[in-house]
């Protein structure tokens, strides 16, 4: 959190915080901390954002909450490493960022990241997207079972495209 208070506090904008907040933490005046954010709070504060932070210092597994915030065409800012490497667009879905100054050019030009475009490749990620990847995987792990194995007949190799927004 302190990532996105540093570059939203440099690049002059107000940044609003949903979530757990440690007792007796300082947010500085221009956060506002609006507590935990239920489905119906997130689909309001996604709604209305020009951007939403996920800079992770970890190499992030997934990212859930970027496919969410890309599914409500909210453009995301986040690390440039682990999942965030793939999902993340860099100029087309949002930004990825490696120092403050990154972080900080990212939030003066989020305007330029087209909403539609976010939603366009979050639809990657629907369980209707999803589900021939996975049917896919487990018939290739079962011929290998089965000794079919790496010489198998195929078994979709459509099944594994995902589309991404025009540039």
């Amino acid at each position: 959190v302190d990532v996105a208070i540093q570059a939203t506090e440099r690049a002059g904008v107000k940044l609003v915080i949903a979530g757990q907040k440690e007792e007796g933490y300082k947010l500085p005046d221009h956060v506002e901390y609006v507590g935990y954010a239920d489905v119906p709070t997130r689909k309001k504060l996604m709604s209305n954002a020009k951007a939403s932070f996920l800079p992770s210092m970890y190499v992030e597994p997934f990212g859930g909450v970027q496919i969410e915030n890309l599914l409500s065409g909210t453009p995301t800012i986040t690390t440039d490493w682990g999942s965030f490497a793939e999902n993340n667009l860099h100029g087309i879905t949002g930004y990825r960022c490696r120092t403050m100054g990154d972080f900080v050019d990212a939030v003066k030009s989020i305007d330029k990241i087209k909403p539609h475009d976010c939603r366009a490749l979050g639809e990657n990620f629907t369980l209707q997207a999803v589900a021939p990847m996975y049917k896919k995987y487990f018939r290739d792990v079962m011929d290998v079972y089965t000794g079919k194995g790496w010489y198998s007949d195929g078994n979709n190799i459509n099944a594994m495209s995902r589309f991404y927004p025009s540039i």
